[in-house]
């Protein structure tokens, strides 16, 4: 074969299917509406691990191959993030962050309101770890 036909030759598409994203997490916030409407969108399968508190906090920490997301309170994060289990997404590489309201980020509404009853999420552990 010549140079120039073996360079007229294309690969075929491979269609490999994705394996489901696992999300690790609580009846609080894995709720079937979401994963319906969540993959509609995305255009893939999700696979909720349901757990109570206590035991999603153990297996984030002990068994970090066994999901892809974790989502839990943020001061769990306290007790997961040293165990090595966890890593950071890049806000830069959240599309629309800025639209996020400032609850989630900073504890207010904003900045000239009062903070929200509850824990502030800039006091855990991994915000200190980032800011530093």
């Amino acid at each position: 074969m010549t140079s120039a036909a073996a360079s007229t030759l294309a690969a075929p598409p491979v269609h490999k299917e994705l394996a489901p994203l696992r999300l690790l997490g609580t009846s609080v916030t894995q709720v079937e509406a979401v994963k319906s409407a969540a993959e509609a969108d995305l255009g893939i399968a999700l696979d909720f691990v349901t757990l109570d508190g206590a035991a999603a906090q153990r297996r984030g920490a002990l068994q970090p191959r066994s999901f892809d997301v974790y989502d839990q309170w943020f001061h769990d994060l306290d007790l997961v993030w040293p165990t090595g289990s966890l890593q950071p997404i890049e806000i830069a590489r959240l599309h629309r962050w800025e639209d996020i309201n400032e609850l989630p980020k900073t504890g207010r509404l904003g900045p000239d309101a009062r903070r929200a009853a509850g824990g502030d999420p800039r006091n855990c552990f991994m915000s200190s770890l980032m800011a530093g």
